[in-house]
């Protein structure tokens, strides 16, 4: 019987090794893996399938959840060894999402219309971030 990690891990396994696409994509994921082999496998397969000059978007959690050892925070430290930037990946953009999820339930609760003031105002109060990477073209994993 397989766990959950080893059919996660075997997803992107499946694809054809010329079946690529334009644009690779992961929601929140990272951060639930904490398992630094087999977020780097789930890396490896992403670039592997998208296009050269192809993108990925990660939508993830930059911010860690204090106290919870199965949560992983997505950040520009992880990014570079998970995706190898400069080496077969370029970041080419960052971009703010939503915040650290008690202040952001506490402003969509109370304060709604002081959500994207807040975020705005308070950058490091911004927990979700949307990491824009380019495939190299050339790059060997292709």
């Amino acid at each position: 019987m397989n766990d959950g990690k080893t059919v996660f891990a075997q997803l992107f396994e499946h694809i054809p090794l010329n079946d690529f696409r334009k644009a690779v994509r992961e929601f929140t994921m990272f951060a639930t893996i904490p398992d630094d082999t087999l977020a780097a496998s789930i890396a490896y397969e992403m670039v592997r399938v998208c296009k050269p000059g192809g993108y990925l978007l990660l939508v993830d959690w930059r911010t860690p959840k204090p106290g919870d050892s199965n949560y992983k925070a997505l950040t520009r430290k992880r990014l570079r060894m998970l995706f190898g930037l400069g080496h077969g990946t370029r970041l080419i953009g960052v971009y703010r999402g939503a915040l650290i999820p008690p202040v952001g339930r506490f402003l969509s609760k109370y304060l709604p219309s002081a959500y994207f003031l807040i975020a705005a105002a308070f950058p490091f109060l911004v927990g979700q971030v949307a990491y824009v990477l380019q495939k190299s073209v050339g790059d060997p994993k292709s």
